[in-house]
């Protein structure tokens, strides 16, 4: 533990940016996130260039997504994650090998929580585990839930699969945002009530509901409901029935977008069928440079290259949706208990 000692944001440190109630986990969220802005360098200067990000969005057949064309993240887009390459590289979210000017802030009693210095949105976080554990759904989706909870929903999570979006497969790890940044989570509630692409598959045993289907190329399933261990629970049955029917040993892939919605709590899961489309391959003019996570599936679609940003168009999109979702059939014979 002595290496994480030294990097953790305690209140002393903290209690300088501290505008209210101290002991809210947004309110010290916020205070951390200005302390580190305040004295990382390449994290502010990370934040500097996200604001120089440009945004575009295109209508699809059922909603809308938006384009982000983000300098920044063309690390982690490229990101070799074979095994090789990983076991070559130190890990980054290893207490040892932070950034000398970062801090961590302490969640529950595993989890450290760390600015992204590689960032999609305003205040973008990681929150990873104390301990070198390999990427695992199982193993952090109730933190997830309760991080969501615990912010009053004024944070959302995502996680992506070790073999789909993690550019850390090796360290067990989630990350967390502003409420409101990936598309389709403000648009569950439309795609439920007009009832696209989607049906109700389950109430939950009056828990809440689950419903299943497809919304632009993408299979998706949808959990809303009060009680956390009751949507855990759905979420985690849901992987266990994509493990099945992707025959697979380890994990299948998977990105999880855990949000709030009023006293509700909401997760969206979107099987995945591949890590990256054939544009990201190409090695003539169709090269895109477009490497899906939870966020891209999510409606938010990272682009690094201004070139790819400026012609991607609405076929494109839907293309590369339709090359790394599974489509509605995944779902077709998931039966709830």
């Amino acid at each position: 533990m002595e290496p994480i000692k030294k990097f953790m944001a305690d209140d002393a440190l903290l209690a300088p940016y501290i505008i209210s109630d101290g002991a809210a986990l947004d309110q010290r969220l916020s205070a951390f996130i200005r302390q580190q802005l305040g004295s990382w360098p390449e994290l502010r200067e990370a934040h500097d260039g996200l604001r120089q990000s440009l945004y575009k969005k295109i209508f699809l057949n059922d909603l809308e997504v938006e384009l982000q064309h983000n300098p920044f993240r063309i690390k982690s887009s490229t990101a070799k994650v074979d095994k090789q390459s990983i076991e070559a590289r130190p890990c980054f979210l290893c207490p040892e090998n932070l950034y000398p000017d970062q801090r961590a802030l302490a969640y529950k009693n595993d989890w450290l929580i760390l600015g992204n210095p590689y960032p999609i949105f305003p205040d973008h976080l990681v929150v990873s585990h104390t301990e070198h554990l390999l990427q695992e759904i199982g193993a952090c989706l109730g933190t997830m839930i309760s991080f969501v909870a615990d912010t009053g929903g004024a944070f959302e999570a995502f996680y992506n699969g070790p073999a789909c979006g993690a550019s850390a497969p090796d360290h067990l790890h989630f990350q967390a945002y502003p409420a409101g940044g990936i598309p389709l989570v403000s648009q569950v509630q439309l795609v439920i009530a007009a009832g696209m692409g989607l049906s109700q598959i389950s109430d939950m045993q009056g828990q809440g509901a689950c419903f299943a289907g497809e919304v632009d190329h993408r299979g998706v399933f949808i959990c809303r409901s009060q009680n956390s261990a009751a949507l855990e629970e759905n979420l985690i049955r849901a992987v266990s029935h994509l493990k099945k029917v992707t025959h697979v040993q380890d994990e299948p892939l998977i990105n999880i977008i855990i949000a709030a919605d009023g006293p509700d709590l909401i997760g969206i899961l979107l099987p995945r069928k591949a890590h990256r489309p054939g544009c990201y391959f190409s090695q003539d003019g169709d090269h895109m440079l477009v490497s899906p996570g939870a966020v891209d599936v999510g409606g938010l679609l990272v682009l690094p290259r201004r070139e790819d940003y400026e012609r991607m168009t609405r076929e494109q999109v839907l293309g590369v949706f339709t090359e790394v979702c599974f489509g509605k059939d995944i779902l077709q014979n998931f039966q709830m208990v």
